[in-house]
């Protein structure tokens, strides 16, 4: 007699509530599998990456959630069978996000009803799949419908049919109808958050050193992979999502001190064999101590740039663990030795894992942690700390006219606050040689950008042509009330946003 293998209905519930205890995680699997799809698209040649976008609806009133992509799409003779077959997934973790064909029925626990709607270049059909999630529920009540296997509950609980579509069209959509209303899966700010640490997304405008860090990447051969994704309550508010990465930050959850990022530090890990595990960075400044904005806190690990596990993961790496909460940086996975495991919450442990771990404690880890060590012993000593501080006002000052004055207020406030910082260093009495060298390299350097700053008359809103004088001054009076009562980042945001929209209307 042969024997049967039975597959037992539970299994179904481990790898959904069990498998993703935190329901935020659903954002992350349908979005990895939308940008594998996106990727399939452009390679097929069916559009170009530039034409990529993903969009998340969150309708709070009808308690719903959508999340759509025009990728290439499943065909609709492989719909059924490729979107609930468990763990049969034909991606390889080699090229793909998603590969083990778990993360598309995350959201089965969540919601009355889970919706896939496909098509597929070339086909004049969409194939649409609807999962029962109400009856789902009721099959897995512990002690009832014991005649059930994971076989027939699927069954059961899942219908499939075809409608007409455009041939041209290719995309996929997930809808989950029915959520709790008190589901933070109805959270817009709290998901919009989420994805913004997570996803593949880009830095933001108000981020200046994302080209320093592009550039130093692909002298290393990495292009970060970046996608447009797009969140709101409504069709037409959708709003794009960037990464959260600031260029000043609040530390010291007590003192509430300001800091701000004086250079960028690259970094490369590389395995036994000399080849390269990974691309890293993290942000230079004074390390005055625990970054508030959890968003940006934290070392983290990203293979194709989505988030593996959380700002806490490689804590471990540091002298203190706590140094990891002082850091705003990312490590960009390349080697297919790494592989994230099923929660995504960490990497297998395999003694590729190991090797890197060990490469970062001896590495980055110790030298993060040598620079907080030794800016606290400059907090101590006035002399070094006031040089420190001018040198972050030379490094601000020197981006600042880079990219341009917000307004004319600003570059008066940038000339003040150098004149401040040189009257304050040249006064300095040094008690040994190496900080009378420090303080005339930082006077030196003071000067100079002193210079430089009064000489660049260059505003932003210089950027827009074909303005008239008097639409110019109108701006110029603009961007100086914007200074005025506004922080610089959000006079960045707001005066950037401007000029596009300007710049868009010709």
């Amino acid at each position: 007699m042969e024997n049967v293998i039975k597959i037992g209905k539970y299994t179904l519930e481990s790898l959904t509530t069990g498998m993703y205890t935190d329901p935020k995680i659903i954002y992350r699997e349908y979005i990895q599998n939308s940008v594998d799809a996106i990727e399939e698209a452009v390679n097929n040649g069916y559009m170009e990456i530039s034409d990529a976008k993903i969009e998340i609806i969150i309708d709070q009133d009808e308690y719903k959630v959508t999340i759509y992509d025009n990728g290439a799409g499943v065909k609709s003779n492989e719909a059924y069978n490729t979107l609930t077959d468990i763990g049969n997934s034909k991606k390889k973790h080699t090229n793909n996000r998603g590969f083990r064909g778990i993360g598309r029925l995350g959201g089965l626990s969540y919601c009355d009803k889970l919706i896939f709607t496909t098509s597929y270049k070339g086909e004049n059909t969409k194939a649409i799949v609807v999962f029962n999630c109400k009856r789902l529920k009721e099959l897995l009540i512990p002690g009832e419908y014991d005649q059930y296997d994971l076989t027939s509950v699927i069954k059961e609980v899942t219908s499939f049919y075809t409608e007409h579509e455009s041939e041209d069209l290719h995309y996929f959509v997930v809808e989950m109808e029915g959520i709790d209303e008190f589901s933070v899966l109805l959270d817009v700010d709290r998901i919009e958050s989420y994805i913004r640490q997570v996803g593949p997304v880009p830095y933001s405008k108000i981020f200046s050193w994302a080209s320093q860090i592009k550039d130093a990447f692909n002298d290393y051969g990495l292009n970060i992979s970046e996608f447009p994704i797009f969140i709101g309550t409504k069709q037409n508010e959708l709003h794009q999502i960037f990464k959260p990465n600031k260029d000043s930050f609040v530390s010291d959850m007590t003192k509430k001190l300001h800091d701000r990022i004086s250079d960028i530090n690259i970094f490369e890990v590389k395995d036994e064999y000399n080849d390269s595990m990974a691309i890293g960075w993290y942000a230079e400044c004074s390390w005055l101590g625990g970054i508030v904005d959890k968003e940006i806190s934290g070392l983290r690990m990203r293979k194709g740039n989505i988030l593996i596990g959380d700002s806490k993961t490689l804590s471990p790496i540091f002298k203190e663990e706590r140094f990891n909460g002082w850091t705003q940086g990312e490590i960009f996975i390349l080697t297919d030795k790494l592989i994230p495991n099923a929660r995504r919450d960490d990497f297998e442990q395999n003694d590729a894992y190991y090797y890197f771990i060990e490469q970062l404690t001896q590495g980055v880890g110790t030298d993060i942690s040598r620079k907080i060590r030794e800016a606290s012993k400059q907090r101590n000593n006035p002399v070094d700390k006031k040089i420190k501080e001018a040198k972050m006002v030379v490094s601000n000052a020197v981006t600042i006219n880079q990219q341009g004055f917000n307004s004319d207020l600003e570059k008066s406030l940038v000339e003040k606050e150098i004149k401040q910082n040189l009257d304050i260093i040249s006064n300095l009495k040094t008690a040994i040689p190496e900080q009378e060298k420090m303080k005339e390299e930082t006077i030196e350097e003071l000067t100079k950008v002193l210079d430089i700053t009064q000489k660049n008359d260059h505003l932003k809103v210089y950027n827009i042509k074909n303005l008239g004088k008097r639409e110019m001054e109108v701006l110029r009076v603009v961007s100086n009330v914007l200074t005025k009562n506004l922080t610089k980042e959000c006079v960045d945001m707001l005066l950037d946003e401007i000029i596009e929209e300007l710049k868009s209307e010709g």
